[in-house]
């Protein structure tokens, strides 16, 4: 399943979990494609129809982006990399070590499955690409595309090895999972631990400003049509959340704080699953606040 958003760029739905429009893997139809993010080792099949159906043989496939290597976006990269043989794979230098090396691949798999408990069969393990294959960068840096240019971002406040995406034709901004997710047409904030930086994630929001992007596109889910003005939303709504937190930090353990912020916001978490989500993201912001 997929969507085009504009100018070559196509979301593509990646079925995690077997839930539609959850999480996003993106194809640019460019003089020299691009495959961005692979999704989990076992959507990397969803990802390549996807090219199929667009048109896009898979031995013309130039780069192979993988925006950071949390498994919801980099699980499937050996895959789609195997079908994908003329391709190169991006990642951030930080990263590239997880997609190459076996013994801290297996590494990963194991702290990912020890964090998300009952999931861990559903998020899978990860096959590595040959070293020779992969090209590590540090933001900011220019991919040309051909017809296009692709810039990539320093956006480390999700994770030290995550980055966004600028597509110049398109005016598509990918900001991946900095700061926020659009949910069902909702923009939403995602903090989540061990990696949330407050400080990177304002100054990423003051970058993806400069660029001005027609849209933004998220890795949970999709295309927010109202592009570079949600983005001082996004740093008001952070802002709010950040504050919230460290107020009820000053009142209690932090397990207190985590029940008293979900509490505020009962409604919502009324929900299971949003209340699980809620709580790893206040602790996510307990984290950054106690380093």
């Amino acid at each position: 399943m997929h969507e085009h958003v504009s100018e070559g760029v196509y979301v593509v739905d990646t079925m995690m979990f077997g839930v539609e429009e959850y999480a996003a893997a993106f194809v640019i139809d460019a003089e020299k494609p691009v495959v961005v993010d692979t999704g989990l080792e076992s959507d990397a099949g969803n990802v390549l129809e996807a090219l199929d159906e667009i048109g896009v043989a898979r031995d013309e496939v130039e780069y192979i982006v993988v925006t950071h290597v949390h498994l919801d976006h980099a699980g499937g990269v050996g895959d789609v990399a195997e079908a994908c043989l003329n391709a190169t794979v991006v990642a951030h230098e930080r990263g590239v070590k997880y997609l190459t090396d076996d013994e801290k691949a297996a590494r990963l798999v194991e702290n990912v499955h020890d964090a998300v408990g009952s999931l861990a069969d559903a998020y899978g393990g990860i096959e590595t690409v040959p070293r020779e294959r992969v090209e590590g960068v540090v933001p900011p840096e220019t991919l040309d595309l051909g017809d296009r240019t692709l810039d990539i971002i320093k956006a480390e406040g999700h994770a030290p090895h995550h980055f966004a995406l600028y597509d110049d034709t398109s005016e598509a901004l990918f900001v991946i999972d900095e700061g926020c997710a659009y949910m069902d047409g909702r923009e939403v904030l995602t903090t989540p631990p061990p990696d949330f930086d407050y400080d990177e994630t304002l100054e990423s929001f003051d970058r993806f400003e400069g660029y001005g992007a027609e849209y933004l596109l998220y890795g949970h889910y999709g295309v927010n049509p109202d592009g570079a003005e949600a983005i001082d939303r996004h740093r008001e709504a952070l802002n709010d959340w950040v504050n919230e937190i460290r107020a009820a930090r000053e009142n209690g353990s932090d397990e207190e704080a985590v029940e008293a912020v979900v509490s505020n916001h009962s409604e919502e978490a009324s929900n299971p699953i949003v209340r699980e989500v809620m709580a790893r993201d206040v602790r996510g912001v307990l984290n950054y606040l106690n380093d």
